[in-house]
């Protein structure tokens, strides 16, 4: 198991929304924001919001791919 933000990820992986992540937090989608889930090569999170708006801060090198949306101040640009 590891731990980000006091919320346990198991390998069967989890679903985030407004109870488990902020339940005061009106921007997080009630049902589910985003899943993380793990795979044989690492753990993976995928959007599931209805407004499309789960983000990764980046802090190392990452490799782009057509279609990542990239968000520089309150600007939205589209990789492709």
């Amino acid at each position: 198991n590891e731990c980000v933000n006091d919320i346990v990820l198991s390998r069967e992986g989890l679903v985030l929304n407004r109870e488990n992540v902020d339940a005061s937090n009106a921007s997080i989608d009630e049902t589910a924001h985003a899943q993380i889930e793990f795979a044989e090569d690492g753990w993976y999170i995928s959007n599931m919001s209805k407004l499309n708006n789960t983000y990764i801060l980046v802090n190392r090198k990452m490799k782009l791919e057509k279609g990542d949306v990239i968000v520089i101040g309150n600007k939205r640009y589209i990789f492709q």
